[in-house]
């Protein structure tokens, strides 16, 4: 007979982690498991999957059109700046900045997607040039220069990272669409629905 797994086996890191690889398919389930990750989290004082499981909260609550998703994804960054996880904060920023762009806080937005493009990683500063472009589509701004998806999707290609190329070429292609430039468009958004 299969040994049933107890609760207090879980690892609170993997349960947050596999939520918010949920969130797409079902946002409902994601919320859940991220809520479970969130309490063994917090009662093991286990600080990074605390963040993470803020995030894939806060990720699953913005899909389901929650109004509490801003407030937690800002308290993921909040305990991740207070306890040195920068990579962890850097991750929320990118959703942050999306949401608080969608309510209209622009400001607020491009500050957290300047503070989540600064990571020193090169691969992670290229995933967030796609919410960068996110918010910049939303704030109805266009970017002064393309430079840095430029440099963005270099990194993404020889990365092999074809999931998060296809995003920025997406958001990329919608923006330059939106202001008007069907040319420059129509290269990005044929390539992202290619890959």
């Amino acid at each position: 007979m299969p040994r049933v797994r107890a609760e207090s086996d879980e690892k609170p890191l993997a349960l947050a982690e596999a939520a918010h690889t949920l969130v797409q398919a079902d946002a409902v389930r994601a919320a859940e498991l991220a809520g479970r990750a969130l309490g063994l989290a917090r009662a093991r004082s286990d600080r990074e999957a605390e963040v993470a499981a803020l995030h894939a909260l806060g990720f699953a609550r913005a899909e389901l059109g929650d109004a509490r998703a801003v407030r937690t994804l800002r308290a993921a960054v909040r305990i991740a700046d207070r306890h040195g996880l920068a990579r962890r904060a850097a991750l929320a920023r990118r959703p942050l900045a999306i949401y608080l762009a969608d309510t209209g806080a622009i400001g607020a937005a491009l500050r957290e997607i300047d503070t989540a493009c600064a990571w020193p990683d090169e691969h992670e500063r290229a995933r967030a040039e796609v919410a960068r472009i996110a918010v910049l589509g939303i704030a109805g701004r266009a970017p002064a220069s393309l430079s840095a998806s430029n440099r963005a999707l270099l990194t993404l290609r020889r990365e092999g990272d074809l999931l998060w190329e296809a995003r920025l070429l997406k958001n990329r292609g919608l923006l330059l669409a939106e202001r008007g430039d069907a040319a420059a468009a129509e290269p990005d958004l044929t390539r992202a629905r290619d890959l």
